[in-house]
């Protein structure tokens, strides 16, 4: 379900809105630092450049780098029925235990319960 079609009011008047570059436009032109010509040729501009960007990319795109948690998935290996032969060693010293036990019943000094 889309936003649009759950909140329809809402998105109707969202939609109505001018956006940030049109209201931008508009203030400027008010102010007379632009007129309507120089402001349409600066959006022509604006989108050539990103179409140009765009095609340059289409042609040439940049090399994938993968994100360091990528790297991480790739080292794991999916499980065999022979990885579950033997468990792997989990206990912990009693010293450890009665450690992590200890810090997780005290109330620390100066906390008032």
């Amino acid at each position: 379900m889309s936003p649009n079609s759950s909140q329809p009011k809402l998105y109707n008047l969202i939609a109505k809105h001018p956006n940030p570059r049109e209201v931008y436009v508009k203030k400027l032109i008010e102010r007379g630092d632009v007129d309507a010509a120089m402001a349409d040729e600066m959006d022509k501009n604006f989108r050539n450049q990103l179409q140009d960007r765009l095609n340059e990319v289409k042609q040439k795109p940049l090399p994938y780098k993968p994100q360091k948690i990528e790297e991480e998935w790739e080292k794991m290996h999916k499980a065999k029925p022979e990885d579950f032969d033997q468990s792997p060693e989990t206990g912990i010293k009693q010293a450890v235990y009665d450690k992590v036990a200890k810090a997780l019943t005290t109330i620390p000094e100066g906390l008032s319960h």
